[in-house]
């Protein structure tokens, strides 16, 4: 448990380390398209509308619904989360309706869900069932679109409104790493098995296949930023090996064969499963010092 003061300290760090990412998005989804697609100016705006929308909800939810002190909940900064991951052309009233019954619904299941990531898989089945499911923005959609490493790297490809950047996500990682608190070495072995595991795979998928997956995968988003989340994630240091391992093993498997963009949230979706698996399991594969 943390106390309320670092439960601020918390929320603070993890939301000066997405600024960068929202105004990333803001170019890349904002003004790109609408420099080269007519578009009207909300969707110029809507990188940045869409994340603060989605916090002031979470806020309001917090004050009127959950009768929480916002300063201490991490619900505005989950709603936050929430809306940078959406497809980009995402149409926002269903996004905010959707969100709205995400809150609604949360406060009546008794296990601890991921907000952010439930809102997500929400959204997603509904655009499933009454739009076009992608993750490319008006302009791309308009185009023929190549991508290099140098375009991956700095977050050109699809994704995500705001999270497509790996380099402004590794940047954000080294801020939080010189951070009171936070799980820093969660992200790295993620990442660390689920290349491992790539490996295995070369001989049916080439190296530039396996490259953009993990990169157009968003793994380092979600692994710096919401599977160290302290509400969701283990306390002790066993306990966040194996966990981390496990996410990387099942991200691994759905990245590559069901979702590269959806692949890793799933398994997030499910973490309070994960840490109860966690906790019987870890002390097991984990041999105690003597």
């Amino acid at each position: 448990m943390h106390s309320n003061n670092s439960a601020q300290k918390i929320i603070l760090n993890y939301t000066i380390a997405l600024i960068p990412l929202i105004l990333y998005g803001f170019y890349r989804n904002g003004i790109i398209v609408y420099q080269n697609y007519e578009t009207s100016l909300f969707q110029l705006f809507k990188p940045i509308i869409l994340p603060a929308f989605s916090f002031f909800l979470g806020f309001l939810a917090d004050k009127y619904y959950f009768h929480h002190d916002s300063s201490e909940s991490f619900t505005p900064l989950l709603m936050t989360i929430s809306a940078m991951l959406m497809p980009p052309t995402v149409n926002t009233i269903l996004y905010l309706i959707l969100s709205s019954i995400t809150i609604i619904i949360s406060k009546f299941i008794s296990t601890k869900i991921n907000l952010a990531l439930f809102n997500k898989l929400l959204v997603i089945i509904a655009i499933l069932f009454l739009s076009n499911y992608t993750y490319l923005n008006q302009y791309e959609s308009s185009i023929s679109m190549h991508y290099n490493v140098i375009d991956l790297l700095f977050g050109r490809s699809s994704g995500g409104l705001a999270v497509t950047s790996s380099l402004l996500c590794l940047i954000s990682y080294i801020y939080l790493m010189s951070t009171s608190i936070y799980k820093k070495i969660i992200p790295p072995i993620i990442i660390c098995t689920y290349l491992i595991l790539n490996i295995f795979l070369l001989p049916i998928f080439s190296f530039h296949q396996l490259f953009n997956n993990f990169l157009n995968s968003t793994i380092l988003f979600a692994s710096i930023f919401i599977a160290t989340l302290p509400i969701y994630s283990p306390i002790t240091l066993k306990e966040q090996i194996t966990y981390s391992i496990i996410i990387g093993i099942t991200s691994f498997i759905l990245i590559n064969f069901l979702s590269v963009y959806e692949g890793i949230y799933i398994i997030l979706l499910i973490t309070p499963l994960i840490n109860k698996i966690v906790s019987k399991i870890a002390p097991k594969l984990i041999l105690k010092k003597r």
